[in-house]
């Protein structure tokens, strides 16, 4: 279900808000713009690479880029935002990345 809506989120570029629960994660909502669905090439966890635009975060979102990589069985609560506008792709995004070798859905 998670991973089905992420990939209509990525169809549609819509906006996600969600909850990242992982013990070493600080809880709480996150929204941001999912860009591609893959299968992370060195542990093969099912990863969503999001450009995360507010909520919580383990990092400062206004410094550098704020692309972050969450694991999609850590992802709950999750909706796409449909009143939102569509996003624009963002910065630094490479969907040619080696990252994304084993791509499930990408913008």
């Amino acid at each position: 279900m998670i991973e089905e809506t992420i990939k209509e989120a990525i169809r549609i570029k819509k906006p996600v808000e969600f909850e990242y629960v992982r013990a070493d994660k600080i809880n709480g909502k996150r929204i941001g713009n999912p860009h591609c669905l893959f299968a992370h090439p060195g542990t093969k966890n099912t990863a969503v690479h999001i450009f995360q635009t507010a909520g919580v975060s383990d990092s400062d979102l206004s410094v550098g880029l704020p692309w972050r990589l969450f694991i999609v069985s850590f992802i709950e609560n999750l909706k796409i935002l449909e009143d939102a506008a569509a996003f624009s792709v963002a910065e630094g995004y490479n969907p040619d990345s080696p990252l994304y070798a084993e791509s499930i859905a990408k913008v």
